[in-house]
Formats: structure tokens, sequence, C-alpha cells
């Protein structure tokens, strides 16, 4: 299964999850090296991997951290609603009113990144004799 990892770019989340869930293909744009470490926060750069990365996952994983540096979050969440992606949003700010915005787009809300990661590894567990992941979308 192949995962988009959505959200602040500037902690390490993601690493975290990378560190315990196996079975799964994570995605993010700021993996991919740079060429010359001009790059970071560059959106001529990432903004065209996000879609690639977006388009080509099974599910999207989003962690939500702090009420700032999510504007491209709640871009890559509404990409994925459009697409039909299904999405686990972490949001770790419940008492900001505006990331209610986001929870309806996604298909799983948790409220820890523990829960989240639990709720990936569920869904990353092959069934018996299955192949891809079943078409979670509304």
């Amino acid at each position: 299964m192949r995962v988009y990892l959505a959200g602040n770019m500037h902690t390490d989340w993601r690493e975290r999850v990378a560190s315990q869930v196996t079975g799964c293909e994570l995605l993010w744009p700021q993996k991919v090296p740079s060429r010359n470490g001009s790059e970071k926060g560059n959106a001529d750069v990432f903004f065209p991997r996000d879609v690639v990365l977006l388009r080509s996952a099974d599910l999207v994983f989003c962690c939500i951290e702090t009420e700032g540096r999510n504007i491209g979050t709640a871009a890559e969440v509404g990409m994925a609603y459009a697409w039909g992606k299904p999405v686990i949003l972490v949001n770790l700010c419940p008492d900001v009113h505006g990331f209610k915005f986001l929870e309806k787009a996604s298909t799983t809300v948790c409220y820890s990144l523990e829960e989240g990661l639990e709720t990936l590894k569920f869904l990353a567990i092959p069934s018996p004799g299955a192949g891809a992941l079943p078409n979670l979308s509304r």
C-alpha cells in the first residue's frame, strides 16, 4: 500500500511513522533528494511533487500538530478528498475550529499520533487472498 504523509514539514512526525509502520511505501515530497539544497520550502518544487505523489497514493495519512503552517496540508487533504482517496487525519489541535473542515474531508479522525498509527497499521494488514487496499472512499 502506498501512503502519502501530509502535514507539517518542520517536525519529525514522519520519521516516527516510518519507524513504526512496515509493509507500506511511505511517500512525502521532501523525502525526494534535493538537487542542490535550494529546494527547502520551494512551492515550485514541492507542489508538483505533492500532486504526483498524492495521485499515486492509496491512502493519505495526515498529521496536524500546530495552528500555523497548515495551508499546504489543507490543500493536500482537499485534493485527496476530491480524488476519492481515504484520509486518516491525526488532529493534535482539536480545539482549533478551522480544522473541523479538514475533519469533514477525512475518512477517519484520530486525536493522537498513536491512535492514527494503530489505524494505519490495521488498514495495512493484507487480508488473506486480498490484493490491493479496498476502496474506502465515500
